[in-house]
């Protein structure tokens, strides 16, 4: 990339190149001398919209310059002129000494991938608020690949070559549950249907349907804020900077959508259709509609952690997945223990499957393990992409479009809360950390039942009214 004096007339700017074509500019400022006798600078860089004419180019540059100028001087010792890539690993130690899951790590560490892909060369003292905003902005356009799903040509194309789902996901180096996902239609990421595809010597487009091009959500932007937030922070702690400069970014408000319930004519439904699954997913689904738990939390359950005398289910911990880590037991996402009752129905089914599983058991042998969880395949815990698979395969069989693990999570708070039942005990019953969090989430269930409680009222005390009237 070539850089050279811009034809704008901006003092501190400078035009680049790139080999496709693109032009960008770079902002740089000088500032007064901090109290080391280093002067300081402010740098950043402005990409047009396609389409900007040069006087609003240099309008904007003369903003952008403006604006730097008038930024505070971030200093607060001369180790602060480390740059956020050297940084970010003693904030990713510091979050892990603080005892971080290794799923929130995860988290952490592909945000810090984008933020250091950008940022990871400025010094923490030349870190601006202006350059916060305009990787964020950056971020909103930049686009992905929504993941590719098979045509009825891959199942064809496994039965020619002969292979079974194990011998498929063997050749291709991906997990059996992986292939199986594939197969029954779910989703999956562009670099897994190659797998598959090279596996079965074929080309990937006549195999799967590669997804639209899509931009990254707002919610995956709000978590890089977040994480940058968050090592700014540390690193004020430190007393590496002053001032955090995320604190002041201007941000995509995420748009309010109300959480994905099931009508009651709908669990009808699905609980119709759930009859004719095996015992084990017939329990599972059950436990879902009932406790509200997560994901990870049913994965998770053991058989000591259910308790037929009392009909109650202790919740203390949770098996989940990072790519990174693998499956792993860890916490619940609260860090609470709650213990939830189930209702005669389900208890009956979780019996029915304990009394199978022990059959099964017996018939394996040696090959089986005896891991202790309830909800298992040959003994093994489920994994938790397994619970997510399966209840997208019932959401296609049962017409239920949209459907997915939380969907049930939510259906059971929106009928707890339906049925007249306090926040509070809604959010000990969901394991959220406080009713706060609760009235956040389903607010829109809230109010409804707010307004159905005031049509109730107006009922009682009108109605006897106008009653005695006549």
């Amino acid at each position: 990339m070539k850089a050279k004096k811009s034809v704008l007339d901006v003092p501190g700017v400078t035009e680049r190149k790139k080999k496709d074509g693109t032009i960008s500019y770079k902002v740089v400022v000088f500032l007064k001398r901090d109290g080391t006798g280093k002067q300081q600078r402010r740098i950043a860089t402005y990409t047009p919209e396609p389409g900007e004419g040069k006087r609003e180019i240099k309008k904007k540059l003369e903003a952008l310059r403006q604006e730097l100028l008038t930024e505070r001087v971030n200093t607060h010792s001369r180790e602060s002129g480390q740059t956020l890539a050297q940084f970010s690993t003693f904030f990713l130690e510091d979050r892990k000494a603080a005892g971080c899951t290794p799923h929130t790590l995860h988290n952490y560490q592909d945000c810090l991938a984008r933020i250091n892909a950008e940022l990871g060369n400025v010094p923490l003292n030349q870190l601006t608020t202006a350059m916060i905003n305009t990787f964020y902005r950056k971020l909103e356009k930049t686009t992905k690949q929504s993941g590719a799903v098979a045509l009825p040509a891959l199942k064809q194309a496994v039965k020619t070559k002969g292979l079974t789902q194990s011998a498929l996901a063997e050749r291709s180096g991906l997990g059996r549950s992986t292939v199986r996902g594939a197969l029954i239609g779910n989703r999956v990421a562009q670099s897994t249907a190659e797998k598959i595809a090279a596996a079965l010597e074929r080309k990937p487009e006549k195999l799967f349907v590669v997804g639209q091009t899509e931009t990254l959500s707002t919610e995956t932007v709000l978590s890089v804020h977040r994480v940058l937030r968050s090592m700014l922070a540390v690193a004020k702690k430190n007393k590496l900077i002053m001032y955090n400069e995320a604190e002041d970014c201007t941000l995509t408000k995420r748009e309010d959508k109300e959480a994905m319930t099931l009508q009651p004519e709908q669990v009808g439904e699905l609980l119709d259709a759930v009859e004719q699954e095996p015992l084990m997913w017939q329990a599972l689904i059950h436990c879902y509609l009932v406790t509200g738990a997560r994901r990870g939390e049913l994965c998770g359950l053991l058989w000591e952690n259910v308790d037929f005398d009392t009909a109650t289910i202790t919740i203390d911990h949770a098996r989940l997945y990072t790519s990174g880590e693998g499956t792993y037991t860890g916490t619940t996402k609260t860090r609470q223990t709650r213990f939830n009752k189930l209702p005669p129905q389900t208890l009956n089914l979780l019996r029915r499957w304990k009394r199978e599983q022990a059959r099964m058991a017996l018939a394996a042998g040696d090959a089986w393990e005896r891991s202790g969880h309830v909800f298992t395949w040959e003994g093994h815990p489920l994994h938790p992409d397994s619970i997510s698979k399966h209840i997208h395969a019932l959401a296609i069989k049962t017409g239920l479009d949209g459907m997915h693990t939380h969907t049930l999570r939510h259906t059971a708070a929106s009928m707890l809360l339906g049925a007249n039942i306090d926040e509070i005990t809604v959010a000990g019953h969901l394991g959220h950390r406080d009713a706060i969090t609760t009235k956040k989430i389903y607010a829109h269930a809230i109010e409804r039942n707010k307004a159905k409680a005031a049509d109730a009222l107006g009922g009682i005390i009108y109605g006897e009214k106008v009653a005695a009237e006549k």
